[in-house]
């Protein structure tokens, strides 16, 4: 009865204030440059699936943690994961559980000189590098870059998406 309506009524009631409370103002607004970024970033994860077995590993560079502070990252951002959200058969570097064994080696790797990083993801049979050139800088991607074409690697710049692939070798 009239009970059963005013609880009904008060959750309808808090729904609708947390709704409100939460959802930012901004919201209905288009922004038209991360539309494009998104599809950018989509294209660029089905190029990679297309040339990858499926269930191939992918690194990715650099390594972030959203529970650790990172110089790219800063603290708490899950930008690391947002290629990962296109996937459908690509198994991504970033992204273990804070202390797991995955994410301990990921961190000591990720203090490797760029070459030595290189050659251990290359050992555990990663298949292809990632940079995320969203947030490596241009003077560190030059050295970057430089290391790997002096090294024997192709790597391919996808300038809409902002990153770059690197084929690693078996």
């Amino acid at each position: 009865g009239l009970k059963r309506k005013f609880y009904i009524f008060i959750a309808v009631f808090v729904t609708c204030f947390a709704l409100y409370d939460q959802i930012p103002k901004d919201s209905s607004k288009r922004n038209d440059g991360i539309a494009i970024k998104f599809l950018a970033e989509r294209e660029f994860v089905k190029k990679l699936e297309s040339t990858l077995p499926s269930g191939a590993m992918v690194y990715q560079y650099p390594y972030s943690q959203y529970l650790r502070e990172s110089k790219y990252y800063g603290w708490g951002s899950f930008a690391h994961v947002r290629l990962y959200l296109h996937s459908k058969s690509i198994h991504w570097s970033n992204g273990g559980a804070k202390n797991s064994a995955a994410d301990n080696w990921n961190l000591r790797v990720s203090k490797l000189p760029f070459l030595q990083l290189v050659a251990e993801v290359q050992a555990l049979g990663f298949k292809e590098l990632v940079i995320d050139r969203t947030v490596v800088k241009d003077d560190e991607y030059a050295l970057i870059h430089k290391e790997l074409v002096d090294s024997g690697y192709d790597v391919s710049e996808d300038v809409p998406s902002g990153f770059a692939a690197v084929k690693l070798r078996d």
